[in-house]
């Protein structure tokens, strides 16, 4: 047998190349006489600008600087930090006692206009109170950051700010539903995501490349990955058993300890801010967990199913639902799968509600450490009031109460007023 020569090797990859570059040839030539249809498609970094999005490597996403968007039916304009804020210098002024509010779109002020949001609420509030010094209450809320996100972006970002007070709000993004920890958050996963989208953005000028991935989309099924990556909707049939909370308790409390730390150790004091489930949700869940426990199975169930006609609570109805059938020896009824709509951060929009939030306590277990403290809505302000503007955004008058909320509590609390 002859052995292969670094001749017959070098004519091999010669040929190949040659048969490809003709493969490329042709194909642009059949799109350009319109016999085939190959033309690219707006990639990530496309679709996500049109929303107002560009693509971290560090955070996966973040909000485009200098630009105007509508979140929630409202106008929302960031400045050249990317923050919903007004223009501010990086190096701090003398005299100037600053306050990084960091966290999700309630931070933010989803579907409230800038000026009613708690944390210009609170800016103003304080600079009203005294001459002495001036306040910055800094908005560095981004849409569907978890502790993650936040915690990377203060180490990253917000700590250039020089902050006197760090304020943290995330709850409810930690505790959204994932497909699988393949998309849990992470460094790993947003360089890995990152990567390959610096891959495919290179391989997407190939008329042969775009070929290739069209047939294998079409007849191998491959396009929930490209879906969820691309920021692309579409409505799937998702399996119940496959479902993890984007950051789990256990990693909440260890990011949060974290965050802690880092603060801390340059004498910052923190205030957490827990978003609790609305009361007319956990009133429901209450309901149905009581009647299954009496031994009221089919009457918990079809009060669930009533609240399966919400898109955002399919996924939410059916957990539950399977929790009680499967602690009264049901399980024959299991909901197995359920039609949701997917999108780049997992399952669109669908939290667990709690009847008791592990995300909340560990929040109070924390407020125990030195210079960490709490400051929320109680439960009898959430039950009186309509505070939300849906699920889990607080409207106006919700910003109003907790600008009020800290307000006092950094009047009245004589660590805080140390600071101050």
């Amino acid at each position: 047998m002859k052995s292969t020569t670094p001749r017959n090797v070098i004519f091999s990859c010669t040929a190949l190349v040659l048969f490809l570059l003709l493969l490329e040839f042709i194909l642009r030539i059949l799109t350009a006489f319109g016999i085939t249809e190959l033309a690219r498609k707006p990639g990530v970094r496309e679709l996500w600008a049109r929303e107002g999005w560009i693509v971290d490597k560090d955070l996966n996403w973040a909000l485009i600087p200098n630009h105007s968007s509508m979140r929630g039916g409202v106008p929302c304009r960031t400045n050249s930090y990317g923050l919903r804020d007004q223009e501010i210098p990086l190096e701090k002024p003398p005299r100037t006692f600053r306050i990084l509010v960091i966290g999700d779109s309630t931070v933010l002020g989803f579907a409230v206009p800038f000026e009613k949001t708690f944390t210009e609420r609170l800016e103003t509030m304080l600079n009203r109170s005294t001459d002495s010094v001036h306040f910055d209450v800094i908005n560095a809320g981004i849409p569907g950051y978890s502790i993650y996100n936040s915690f990377t972006y203060l180490k990253r970002d917000g700590i250039r700010f020089e902050p006197d007070l760090i304020v943290l709000e995330t709850n409810f993004n930690d505790r959204r539903y994932i497909l699988s920890r393949e998309f849990e958050d992470g460094g790993e996963y947003y360089r890995k995501f990152y990567n390959s989208l610096r891959t495919r953005e290179i391989l997407s000028r190939s008329y042969l490349y775009r070929g290739l991935r069209r047939i294998l989309i079409d007849n191998f099924n491959l396009a929930r990955k490209e879906l969820i990556d691309s920021g692309e909707f579409d409505y799937k049939h998702i399996r119940m058993d496959g479902l993890h909370c984007r950051v789990e308790p256990e990693r909440y409390r260890t990011i949060l300890l974290e965050l802690i730390e880092f603060s801390g150790g340059r004498s910052i004091p923190v205030i957490l801010i827990p978003l609790r489930d609305s009361p007319a949700h956990v009133a429901d869940l209450y309901r149905a967990s009581t009647l299954a426990d009496a031994g009221k199975v089919k009457e918990s169930y079809n009060l669930f199913k009533n609240m399966e006609s919400l898109p955002l609570y399919r996924i939410i109805v059916a957990r539950k639902a399977n929790e009680i059938l499967k602690a009264h020896g049901r399980d024959e009824r299991m909901i197995e799968t359920v039609p949701v709509q997917i999108e780049w951060m997992g399952t669109d929009g669908n939290i667990p509600v709690y009847l008791s939030d592990p995300y909340v306590e560990i929040m109070y277990e924390m407020a125990g450490k030195r210079n960490v403290f709490i400051v929320e809505i109680d439960t009898l302000t959430l039950q009186k009031k309509q505070l939300y503007v849906d699920y889990i955004h607080l409207n106006e008058e919700g910003h109003r109460i907790l600008a009020e909320e800290l307000y006092k509590e950094l009047l009245e609390n004589q660590n805080l007023r140390v600071a101050l």
